[in-house]
């Protein structure tokens, strides 16, 4: 389907395409093909537009995070969460939060990864996105339960 997308020139349609298919890839441990996919998209993104630039840096940021590189993926990934406070999307909000919540639990930070899901809820609540809201709420009981006491 990317490459059907790239040879009509739906550029647009592309990059979403291939960030799709990026982060499918991440889900299934298919990280060598997901940065592939992903930085297909990334050379197709309007930088004119928020939602693109939050996408690509999310899933940048989770690949880096899992290969051990830190501060660059926080970096990445707050970057993300920046460009969508400027919007009124409040389920990419959510998602940002969401994948930044992942970046700094690999980073070994789970008190900054509860605070950026408790955003991620606040969010997705608003929305009315219940499925991403009790996602999220199953994280947050797993990170609870997983502190030290």
């Amino acid at each position: 389907m990317c490459e059907a997308k790239q040879a009509t020139a739906e550029l647009g349609n592309f990059m979403w395409e291939c960030c799709n298919l990026a982060r499918a890839l991440l889900e299934l441990g298919r990280d060598d093909e997901a940065q592939e996919w992903l930085e297909r998209g990334r050379e197709t993104a309007p930088t004119a537009e928020p939602l693109p630039q939050m996408l690509w840096r999310q899933l940048r940021a989770k690949l880096l995070a899992r290969r051990g590189e830190h501060a660059e993926a926080e970096w990445l990934a707050r970057e993300a969460v920046a460009l969508g406070e400027d919007t009124d999307m409040l389920d990419a909000q959510g998602n940002a939060h969401a994948d930044l919540a992942e970046v700094l639990l690999l980073a070994g930070k789970p008190p900054e990864a509860a605070s950026a899901l408790e955003q991620a809820l606040e969010r997705y609540e608003r929305k009315g996105n219940l499925a991403s809201a009790q996602r999220v709420k199953a994280r947050l009981t797993e990170l609870q339960d997983a502190a030290p006491r």
